[in-house]
């Protein structure tokens, strides 16, 4: 491992993942005016993208577990949902 982290991309995964929650997510249910589909969207961006890692790295590390894969997977699903949802709600109350 590194001494220490490189901010740089960091920053711009997170930028990256905004911009998908954005585009998969919040837009198609602001357009629509169904606010659920933000969570449904969401859900299912999170799976893939907290999974795209987990999945990988339960392939590749010895100490990888099953557990982790699965609690890992379930916080991105949900975390991501939330996110949409809650941002599509602010947009209502703001617009």
């Amino acid at each position: 491992l590194r001494d220490g982290i490189r901010p740089g991309p960091a920053v711009l995964f997170y930028l990256t993942y905004m911009a998908g929650v954005l585009w998969f997510a919040g837009w198609p249910a602001l357009r629509d005016g169904t606010p659920g589909m933000a969570l449904i969207n969401g859900a299912i961006l999170g799976l893939v993208a907290y999974g795209t890692y987990e999945l990988t790295s339960w392939t590749v590390m010895r100490d990888w577990h099953p557990s982790m894969v699965a609690v890992d997977l379930a916080w991105g699903a949900t975390l991501t949902a939330v996110s949409a949802w809650g941002g599509v709600m602010a947009a209502r109350a703001l617009g």
